[in-house]
């Protein structure tokens, strides 16, 4: 009987040392359960973002922190290099052996963040998501000390796939090599040109690779983040032509307890914590006017015929950028409560539709623009097609941006939201590169703006009496003609 109960508990025992054995070297199979305290069904935008997988080439999860984001797409790397789908898998499959790379910041982070949560410690191999019976074999990277560059796995074809580590501060050139069925960027590139090299190792014939993004947006609205934030705000139901873009925050997730949070928060400034709460693209040291768009807008509203009005005006045969100001004569607030945005139009339509606004109100006008036809200035063009201008002071613009920047932290200066969609949009995106310029990008409405700000305040008046033309607050246009 003794002996019978002694060989019951080895058995139990040995299950027990193989159950933990499975746990840490087969963890692929335990990962996102169908049951238990962290099952799939809470964790609903990493679903999400493996079923896109097939239909879209390039995807992105732009998340807050701690929100597993990285091991999201750790596990579906995991899955294709292997072969072993769960059941119900509904993202893209590959039925053979794949090329892949996985990217990070530096060498250093990449062999500790993602080489460590795909193959384990170096000491301890197999103990990351991809099994330890699928480990064929591994290369050592040179002069990075627990380095791995290139991993074999065992797919369950038959054939064996690899994965190449990769790190950003290895310059563009390094990701100029052949085709690779997935490539996995775990926060973004600061050169957009790797993100460029990287779509361009996904062309194919036959079948095209596809290409995984995660990060949380710290660096704002950089040109990695526009490739799938058009004009810097999430599109209608995540996708934006052939990208989708999943947004991941806090509250999407069951493993962030409150307590957590909360210690968390405190340690986070104010400017980035949507970024690192949320996943929305920060307020970082780069961007000029790092402003919540709470804090600048307005709702849209009747202007009263008593509040003095001006308006900036950017020429441009590509962009002609227009915005009207009102200022409040006791609060002394300037209300931009209207702009017009087109491009390749005519001067005499573009005068039309600026007049149609009310053409006795005064506008501070760009005065170097030349007409690309016979070289004349625009601003003499604008003024024999009856506009009434003045010339903007473009100088000291440093100044005007400081200038416009305290209006907005004060609450001098507001914009109607709903009627100046592309100044906010110009806004999101005004900032400044490491070496201080401002970044090449649009400007043209913010152009307008300074001009207003810097030059149009001062020849602000209210309507002559009787006009009729004033009606621009109540008024729906046509987005081409403005009238």
């Amino acid at each position: 009987m003794y002996c019978e109960k002694e060989q019951l508990n080895k058995e139990l025992l040995e299950l027990l040392e193989a159950k933990e054995q499975d746990l840490k070297y087969n963890k692929l199979a335990y990962m996102f359960p169908a049951k238990g305290k962290y099952s799939r069904d809470k964790y609903p935008k990493q679903m999400e973002f493996f079923a896109r997988g097939k239909d879209f080439m390039e995807r992105a999860l732009i998340a807050a922190n701690r929100t597993g984001k990285t091991t999201a797409a750790a596990t579906e790397v995991a899955y294709h290099l292997t072969g072993r789908y769960p059941e119900e898998w509904a993202g893209r499959r590959f039925n053979t052996a794949i090329e892949v790379w996985a990217a990070g910041d530096t060498a250093q982070t990449t062999r500790d963040v993602i080489q460590t949560m795909l193959l384990g410690h170096i000491d301890d191999l197999g103990s990351g998501l991809i099994p330890r019976d699928s480990i064929v074999d591994t290369t050592r990277k040179a002069g990075v000390p627990d380095s791995i560059e290139t991993a074999i796995i065992k797919h369950e074809s038959g054939e064996n796939s690899y994965i190449g580590f990769k790190s950003y501060d290895q310059k563009r050139k390094a990701f100029q090599v052949t085709f690779k069925h997935i490539i996995w960027l775990d926060e973004e590139p600061s050169d957009p040109g790797i993100y460029t090299e990287c779509l361009t190792r996904l062309i194919s014939d036959v079948a095209p690779g596809m290409i995984m993004c995660t990060f949380t947006p710290l660096y704002g609205l950089s040109p990695v983040v526009l490739e799938f934030l058009p004009g810097g705000e999430f599109p209608r139901g995540g996708v934006n032509g052939h990208k989708s873009v999943i947004n991941m925050t806090w509250d999407d997730v069951p493993h962030l307890p409150q307590s957590q949070r909360d210690i968390l928060l405190a340690g986070y400034s104010k400017f980035e914590r949507d970024a690192r709460t949320k996943g929305l693209p920060s307020f970082g040291a780069g961007r000029i006017y790092p402003f919540f768009e709470e804090q600048i807008t307005v709702e849209q509203q009747r202007i009263p015929p008593w509040f003095a009005k001006a308006f900036g005006f950017d020429t441009g045969w590509n962009r002609n950028a227009v915005v009207w100001g009102a200022m409040d004569p006791e609060t002394k607030v300037v209300y931009i409560y209207d702009e017009y945005y087109v491009g390749h139009t005519h001067p005499a339509i573009n005068a039309h539709a600026i007049k149609s606004r009310g053409d006795w109100i005064c506008g501070a006008c760009d005065p170097d623009g030349v007409n690309q036809e016979d070289g004349r200035q625009m601003f003499n063009i604008y003024c024999d097609e009856g506009l009434n201008l003045v010339k903007a002071n473009k100088k000291e613009k440093d100044a005007t941006i400081l200038m416009v920047g305290q209006m907005f932290e004060s609450g001098q200066l507001k914009i109607v939201a709903e009627k100046c969609p592309n100044l906010l949009k110009e806004i999101r995106m005004y900032s400044r590169k490491e070496d201080g310029r401002i970044a090449d990008t649009a400007d043209h409405a913010i152009d307008a703006l300074h001009y207003l700000i810097k030059t149009g305040l001062q020849c602000m008046d209210t309507a002559p009496d009787g006009d009729e033309s004033d009606r621009a607050a109540n008024v729906r246009r046509d987005e081409f003609t403005g009238y």
